[in-house]
């Protein structure tokens, strides 16, 4: 809500931002001012899934998914250079201006009331409790308002302080921290004052050995703390009454350099960027992380993080992340240097380290470099939102995929200029030589992530060039996520920038206006600036993509001192900018001048170059037209008309194209364009004979003395085709309906073992049929035929069974036409694969069958499996539907590695192994199924028995027997399992037992009690089989003719199909045995009578087996025992 987080001062957030740097994704960017001015901006506070930030007298609030800005407000003063964030409290956003505060609604940004300071600049953060705020000013009073708008009627009503409290050296960054009595706050000449929060009076003051301070006071385990850029750091013990304890002070900590972070503090560990550690023998800016003794408050050094190669140090407050340590045990905490890069660094830290991680330090440089004294905050999200000088506010946030390495071949190809690859940005270059026509693009996303080039599945593909200039984008799909890469390939020689300014400072002066944006491969451009004033000369400030290449300037028309093709120096800054100075031939005020000049990019080896040649203008020296975003006023089948504004009268020369065109140059829209007259201002330029196409109109202005604008372009829009009979798509197989666009396409996706499709025509009108409608389809087969079906409306599916699509992985296009009449419309389907799997095992390196968790199925993408360290290797077999009558021929990949026939091994380390499997058989969107192998380390258990013969068995949740190793049994760590223990005249035991550690399990049977041998019986028929050989084979004289049957007797023993319908019968002393319905009966063998019958402990089902007998004894099978 705030500079800080928290009431305490403190910025700890519990989320997952990005903690590696190729993680890093940019969110959005956004400029909100000024580069290097009073509007470069203020470090943002999040509140309400909004951003808020102020930047040259306004008040912005924005959206922070995407940077938007969703409303402003006018504040009543400037701020200047006030980097300090606005505070949020109650409903109200309190701005800190260049000499006063301005309270506003934070949901309306309405204003509320005003307050104009006596003494300089608010330079401080606002501290807001219990309905006043409390700040101190930069040249001397510290203040105390209540928030209350006291006159709803007036917005800028001028408020009065409840109490004013004045210091001669005033405060600079130096924010408050309250308790229940006392206002604390240190002034900028190194004071530490207590003052009464009712009256201002001034209850302590503390001179420190600082004279120079610029902190806020933070709080952290019943102490306060501040920094000072007199290389000591400042603990206080508070005594009962709210006051600072004098009794037991503590030591300062002596860093030697300077300091202006607030101290943020966790775990007793606190960090502040100083600007040297000569306190500690150490030269060099750095991250100081110190450790707290949290019985004594005693600081010490745990370690430096050096920042001295940015030649800066850190002058923002570090902001702390602990959302990955119940998982690790590490914060991560970020700070931003003020250097000329404002590069964001990062701490990975945990108490009890001495010295650095070797994942802190530089973490991320962003794209717009500049100064930057503006902390890093976060949101619970996991998003960093960062700011600088160049007035440019960042957003960047972990990413679920991402690439780790970019390789282009072909033509020389160089990526990025040549620089390392930075994947946290969407937005790249490749620059290759003139003449090549392909490259080839091999990409390296993190694992799970599935690669797609222009839509195609692979993270190696050729790429042919469509020109100078050929877009590819990249598509990172894992999960639900995807994420979107954009490369640009350049043939030949290209700037990647350009901006025209009248300074010679990077980022500074006025900026001439181009007269169109600016683009790698157009070679002619003019810009111009207005003033009153002087100007002597332009700053082109540009760059290229290949660090190789070698430019040159040369003048050609009204540079002074200089002849056509003179050359003109090339300046480089201590950034590594590079500008070329054009001085104006005629620098009177106010006059209007122009210059032209030449820059010449040419290849390392001198054989290839591209020329751009820049106008720049004073004062409406060159014709200029401009182009409004809404300049197409009318578009029909067959004409359109263009609003252009010219600021000169002259010819107005335009040429139209076709979409797909070169853009030409001036001559070429003079000589093959037509012309119109054009009059100071506003002009309509009527176009007629167009088509439905798309179109390009380039336009130029040329004045009577031969002067002539730089070219503009509108685009004319194709005009779509109507859809006015069908809708939408109902397909068999997938549930809702398939809805056309307004282009008549439609695309869905069907399974990799499907080969044919059916789908019905959804009329527009809703009508289920209508005899009028006709359809005609046509696509070209597998085998490169082309097949032609038609039908009609008849609410009836269509089946397209002709090689439309195979058991392959690629899909197909239908070409649909519908008439009704004379009407006559064309539609186009898309028929897309879903690349599955049919079958996916898992073996070890014995062969033997590991089980996935969950079971495997075509339609779950997500299993773990648990092994113990014996497992050195595991094997997947994977099966394409493709391929499964013939599953050597499958193609799969496993971890973007190519394993034929499916079969793919893979060693194991301990912890997670990770495994993305999909096919590799062309379809649009193969699926990918994440396997997660945990490899552990195991725990044994071994057993002693009393009696010692007695046997143990040991059984898993899914009750497989887990047999014993050299007498121990291997088992998981933490999980559970069951024992049984058993042994000839002695009863058995069962328990439950988990182990965290190898352990002896100790286990005493009690004997059996003696029991008398119950009589043994004759067995004519005892069970399933009649004998101990399973045969049935018995002496004796059936029936053997149908005539000779005689039935003897019939009894129903239960109900007709159903559980209750009894067992087969088995013949023990003379009587029958059989069970039905949980009960066990014995029957005379001779009249079939019940003669005794017993309860069963359970049902048995639908148990078709029957009892069997031996020793006197029957064993009933039942349901479940």
């Amino acid at each position: 809500p705030g500079f800080r987080a928290d009431s305490n001062n403190q910025s700890v957030i519990n989320a997952k931002t990005p903690i590696t740097k190729e993680s890093i994704e940019v969110k959005w960017e956004r400029q909100m001012g000024t580069s290097v001015s009073p509007s470069s901006g203020s470090t943002p506070v999040i509140v309400d899934n909004k951003v808020y930030t102020q930047s040259g007298g306004k008040l912005y609030m924005l959206d922070k998914e995407t940077g938007e800005v969703l409303k402003s407000s006018d504040c009543f003063m400037n701020a200047g250079f006030n980097l300090i964030p606005v505070t949020y409290a109650d409903g109200m956003i309190f701005v800190p201006l260049g000499g006063g505060i301005q309270c506003f609604n934070a949901s309306t940004l309405e204003s509320l009331w005003c307050y104009k300071g006596r003494t300089g600049a608010c330079n401080s953060p606002i501290r807001y409790e219990n309905g006043r705020i409390y700040v101190g000013f930069q040249m001397g009073d510290f203040v105390c308002l209540t928030a209350t708008d006291e006159d709803p009627s007036n917005q800028t009503e001028m408020k009065t302080p409840l109490w004013t409290n004045y210091s001669k050296t005033g405060y600079w960054w130096a924010g408050a921290w309250t308790n229940d009595k006392y206002v604390f706050a240190v002034d900028a000449g190194g004071a530490l004052m207590v003052m009464d929060k009712n009256t201002g009076v001034t209850v302590q003051r503390i001179q420190t050995k600082a004279d120079r301070v610029r902190s806020d006071v933070s709080y952290y385990n019943g102490r306060i703390y501040f920094s000072t850029q007199s290389g000591y750091l400042y603990s206080y013990n508070l005594a009962a009454d709210g006051k600072v304890d004098l009794d037991n002070l503590i030591e300062p900590l002596y860093y030697g350099g300077a300091s202006t972070c607030t101290p943020a503090i966790y775990n007793n560990r606190l960090y502040i960027g100083i600007s040297g550690g000569s306190g500690f023998g150490e030269d060099g800016a750095s991250i100081l992380v110190a450790d707290i003794n949290p019985e004594t408050g005693a600081m010490s050094k745990a370690y430096l993080v050096p920042t001295k190669s940015d030649f800066a140090y850190c002058q923002t407050s570090g902001l702390i992340i602990n959302g990955y340590e119940e998982e690790t045990g590490y914060v991560y905490v970020y700070f931003l240097v003020n250097s000329a890069k404002g590069s964001l660094y990062m701490v990975k830290d945990k108490p009890g380290m001495t010295e650095a991680d070797p994942e802190s330090g530089l973490f991320y440089n962003p794209s717009h470099e500049q100064y930057c004294i503006a902390s890093a905050v976060a949101d619970s999200d996991g998003t960093i939102y960062l700011k600088n000088d160049s007035a440019w506010q960042f957003a960047i946030k972990r990413a679920e995929s991402y690439l780790t390495g970019v390789e282009v071949t072909g033509g020389n190809a160089v990526v990025d200029g040549g620089n390392d690859f930075a994947g946290s940005v969407a937005d790249h270059t490749v620059n290759v030589d003139l003449n090549t026509s392909k490259v080839t693009m091999n990409l390296t996303a993190n694992a799970g992530t599935e690669v797609r080039i222009n839509s195609v599945p692979g993270a190696k593909q050729d790429i042919t060039l469509t020109g100078d200039v050929t877009p590819v984008e990249v598509q990172l799909i894992k999960g639900e996520s995807t994420r979107v890469y954009n490369f640009v390939i350049y043939r030949g020689p290209t700037l990647s920038s350009m901006k025209i300014t009248d300074n010679p400072n990077a980022g500074m002066g006025k900026v001439f206006t181009m007269d169109s944006a600016f683009d790698p491969v157009q070679t002619n451009y003019a810009a111009g600036l207005t003033l009153a004033s002087s100007i002597s000369s332009a700053y082109i400030w540009v760059d290229w993509a290949n660090s190789t290449d070698v430019l040159t300037a040369t003048a050609v028309s009204g540079v002074r001192n200089k002849a056509e093709g003179d050359s003109i120096n090339i300046r480089t800054n201590y950034k590594g900018d590079r500008n070329i100075c054009v001085d104006f031939s005629d620098r009177t005020a106010g006059v209007a001048t122009s210059a032209t000049v030449k820059l010449t990019l040419t290849s390392a080896d001198g054989t290839q170059a591209r020329d751009y040649l820049v106008t720049v203008y004073t004062n409406g020296a060159l014709p200029v037209l401009t182009i409004a975003d809404d300049a197409v006023a009318e578009r029909t089948d067959n004409s359109a008309k263009i609003n252009v504004t010219a600021n000169k009268a002259g010819t107005l020369y335009y040429l139209v194209q076709k979409a797909d065109k070169a853009a030409p140059d001036a001559a070429t829209i003079q000589k093959d364009g037509k012309s119109a007259d054009a009059v100071e201002g506003a002009n309509t330029l009527e176009l007629t004979d167009l088509t439905k196409a798309g179109y390009n109109v380039y336009m130029l202005l040329k004045q009577e003395d031969g002067k002539v604008s730089g070219i503009r372009s509108v685009a004319l829009e194709e005009i779509p085709e109507k859809h006015e009979l069908i809708s939408a798509l109902a397909v068999s197989g997938i549930s809702g309906n398939q809805a056309f666009d307004q282009k008549g396409e439609v695309t869905f996706f069907v399974d990799s073992d499907s080969d044919s499709v059916g789908f019905k025509p959804l009329l527009a009108s809703g009508a289920n049929s209508d005899n009028e409608v006709k359809y005609s389809f046509r696509y070209i087969s597998q085998d490169g035929r082309e097949v032609t079906q038609a039908g009609s409306a008849n609410n009836s599916y269509i089946w397209f069974n002709d090689k439309l699509i195979e058991a392959s992985g690629k899909g197909n296009d239908i070409y649909m036409t519908v008439t009704k009449g004379d009407a006559e419309e064309h539609y186009v389907i898309h028929v897309k694969r879903n690349g599955i799997l049919k079958n996916l095992t898992l073996t070890d390196q014995n062969g033997d069958a590991i089980a996935f968790t969950p079971k495997f199925s075509y339609k779950t993408t997500e299993y773990s499996v648990d092994v113990l360290d014996d497992v050195s290797s595991v094997t997947f077999a994977a099966v394409d539907p493709a391929y499964s009558s013939k599953p050597e021929d499958s193609d799969v990949l496993f971890n973007g590695e190519s394993a034929k026939g499916g079969v793919y091994t893979l060693a194991l380390k301990n912890g997670e192994n990770k495994v993305a499997v999909k096919v590799n058989n062309g379809s649009e969107n193969p699926i990918i199924y994440n396997v997660t192998i945990n490899r552990v380390e195991a725990v044994y258990l071994e057993t002693k028995t009393e009696p010692a013969n007695a046997l143990v068995c040991l059984y898993t949740a899914n009750n497989e027997r887990v047999y014993p190793e050299n007498g121990r049994f291997k088992m998981f760590p933490g999980t559970e399992y069951t024992w049984t223990a058993s042994c000839d005249g002695y009863v058995g035991k069962t328990d439950k037992i988990t182990l965290a550690e190898s352990s002896v399990l100790n286990i005493t049977l009690d004997k059996a009690a003696e029991s008398e041998k119950l009589p043994q019986l004759k067995a004519e028929y005892p069970g399933f089989r009649a004998d101990s050989n399973n045969q049935s084979v018995i002496k004796s004289k059936t029936p053997i003719t149908k005539e000779s049957i005689e039935v003897k007797w019939e009894r129903q023993m239960g109900t007709s199909v159903t559980p209750s319908s009894g067992s087969t019968p088995v013949i023990v002393d003379n009587k029958v045995y059989t069970q039905s319905g949980g009960k066990l009966y014995m029957l005379d063998k001779e009249t079939g009578e019940v003669l005794k019958s017993s309860d069963c402990f359970m049902n048995a089902g639908f148990n078709l087996i029957p009892v069997t007998y031996a020793d006197g004894m029957i064993f009933v099978p039942l349901g479940g025992g």
